[in-house]
């Protein structure tokens, strides 16, 4: 859940690499991915976000587009009711 606020809030994501979030954030279009249980990893991906903040404002965009595309309580209701009902 924490993750689709994130999304909406319009500013750079850095997550780590489960496959839970891998379904939903793309590195380097949605958000960035670093390797879970990995520090060096952490740095590497903090560090691009702080010296690539105009990308990264675009990369934060694309999140909270594809939040307001797919990710709404409304959207989601409208999936489940689909996947339900079959409509």
């Amino acid at each position: 859940m924490k993750l689709f606020e994130y999304m909406a809030s319009g500013t750079p994501i850095l997550a780590s690499g489960t496959n839970a979030i891998t379904e939903i954030i793309k590195d380097n279009f949605n958000g960035n991915i670093f390797k879970a249980g990995c520090s060096e990893s952490f740095i590497k991906k903090l560090n691009e976000i702080q010296t690539n903040y105009s990308d990264q404002s675009k990369i934060a965009n694309q999140a909270y587009n594809d939040f307001m595309d797919n990710y709404t309580w409304s959207k989601r209701a409208t999936k489940i009711k689909r996947f339900i009902y079959g409509k």
